[in-house]
């Protein structure tokens, strides 16, 4: 799974068992490509996530990740989901000066505009026609 959060951008997987072959489903991979995404998390959810290590490889796609137990990783995403205020994610995420820093601001943007090209023309189309009558959510 793939979540895009006001702390940074993370892929979610389960983590291999001990066999190094299977996934165990009760044990977490969060992985980033920047290590300071998974500080940001450490430093908002300290109870959850403060005493997990940040890992480093550089055999992987996802250089940075920390691994935890599946029940803390529903913790952390409860919280997140009760702590949404904002109408505008990219707006929010700038707010962070180090996501400007990194170009993640920027990322944000693209990605956007890549999954926008995703939505029918046709929908786009019929919306115009609507007229000022349809509300944005």
């Amino acid at each position: 799974m793939w979540l895009y959060l006001i702390y940074g951008f993370f892929s979610i997987a389960s983590a291999k068992s001990e066999d190094g072959i299977t996934n165990d489903p009760n044990v977490m991979m969060i992985r980033a490509r920047i290590r300071e995404h998974l500080q940001n998390l450490k430093v908002r959810f300290p109870d959850l996530l403060g005493r997990a290590k940040i890992v480093y490889s550089e055999d992987t796609d996802y250089a940075w990740r920390i691994i935890v137990p599946k029940s803390i990783w529903i913790s952390v995403i409860s919280q997140v989901a009760e702590e949404q205020t904002w109408s505008n994610y990219k707006n929010e995420a700038a707010k962070n000066k180090s996501h400007v820093k990194s170009g993640f601001d920027r990322a944000l943007h693209r990605v956007w505009a890549i999954m926008y090209e995703l939505q029918p023309l046709q929908s786009i189309a019929l919306r115009l026609n609507a007229g000022a009558g349809t509300k944005r959510r």
